[in-house]
């Protein structure tokens, strides 16, 4: 495994592995919905991310660059976004509540859209990018993007689902969701 590949696998592992929001949604949407009803959820936030490598390849960075009042633009919005998540994580209801209180998963074009407001999405990003990528290796970035982070996305989920029994019991599942909802409050803060 050459220098830049080894770099590369372990940016991916250590900031898909590692809690931020995606992992707290896939964690939260175990918890809620599920592993299979989670998929489409896990399948855009992975191809949402694959998206953005290749803009960033073809030239987005420099938009960066150029102007620098679109970085803070980003960041207002990512910050808005996180806190709708979190008015949506804190109206959850417990496992008690009536069937169709909990709402429904987020989907494929929201994991996919969703990481283009993802601070740490970008981050993961602009690191690969830098890390050495010319558009004779980008296809292999790609495919290493997407095996590595793959098992990593779906053990959060997979957290989650283990959690479903024990959070069924009384309000469990309320609190877990207050906890997820400030864990990505603290995502808002550290924005800036």
């Amino acid at each position: 495994m050459n220098e830049t590949l080894l770099a590369q696998v372990s940016i991916i592992m250590v900031m898909v592995g590692t809690p931020g929001p995606n992992n707290f949604l896939l964690l939260n949407s175990g918890v809620n919905f599920g592993v299979r009803r989670s998929l489409p959820l896990l399948a855009g936030i992975i191809i949402g991310c694959l998206v953005m490598l290749l803009a960033l390849a073809t030239g987005l960075e420099e938009v960066f660059v150029r102007y620098p009042l679109s970085l803070t633009i980003m960041r207002l919005v990512s910050a808005g976004f996180l806190a709708y998540l979190v008015i949506k994580l804190l109206q959850t209801r417990s496992a008690n509540s009536p069937a169709g209180s909990v709402g429904k998963p987020l989907g494929f074009w929201q994991g996919a859209a969703f990481q283009w407001v993802n601070p740490k999405a970008w981050m993961m990003c602009l690191s690969l990018i830098t890390a050495g990528v010319v558009h004779s290796n980008m296809a292999l970035l790609l495919v290493t993007f997407a095996i590595t982070a793959l098992p990593l996305l779906l053990a959060w989920n997979l957290g989650g689902l283990a959690l479903r029994q024990w959070l069924s019991v009384g309000a469990r599942l309320v609190w877990f969701n207050r906890v997820m909802a400030l864990l990505l409050l603290s995502c808002v803060v550290l924005i800036f």
